[in-house]
């Protein structure tokens, strides 16, 4: 049976490994900048329990201008430290976009080949039907001229008397 070679095999298998490091790339822009967000969401937590505690412990009774103060220094400090963050997760998005455009470009190369491969083996697969069929073709004529010459045979061509007979006609 005859088999299906593609020729563009070795530049689909490239597309393929191509895409999937795109995902990989992915992958990791996503992972940093979801560690980023978790840094975020820690530091978000240290202000408001920081402020819960002075709430609670320093701001009731005598007040202490000294640790009014640390804690205002604190604040500025962690706002400083939200906003560099946030910078940092407004470029990690960008890396996320920009890498799943690209992955999206892999995944399209690579269907198109795929698609390419596809018509190939459609008209690959038709052509050996048409091939079969014409053998099989060839073998049923075989078939029925041979059942023609044994039918033939079997048939007598003279009447008994040595002589042939023409339905209709005399031969002599």
């Amino acid at each position: 049976m005859a088999r299906f070679v593609f020729g563009l095999q070795t530049v689909l298998e490239q597309r393929e490994l191509e895409e999937t490091l795109c995902k990989r790339d992915l992958y990791e822009a996503q992972l940093a900048q979801k560690r980023l967000l978790d840094e975020l969401a820690e530091v978000e937590t240290q202000i408001r329990t920081a402020n819960d505690t002075m709430r609670s412990e320093h701001l009731v009774g005598t007040l202490h201008q000294s640790i009014i103060a640390t804690h205002r220094r604190y604040l500025v400090a962690m706002k400083q430290q939200v906003f560099t963050l946030a910078e940092k997760i407004a470029r990690a998005r960008i890396a996320v976009e920009a890498r799943q455009r690209k992955l999206a470009d892999a995944a399209k190369n690579r269907k198109a080949i795929e698609v390419l491969r596809d018509k190939q083996k459609t008209r690959w697969v038709a052509e050996q039907d048409r091939r079969e069929l014409g053998a099989a073709d060839d073998v049923a004529m075989q078939i029925a001229y041979h059942n023609l010459q044994v039918e033939a045979a079997s048939v007598p061509l003279s009447d008994g008397s040595g002589s042939l007979s023409i339905v209709g006609g005399s031969a002599a």
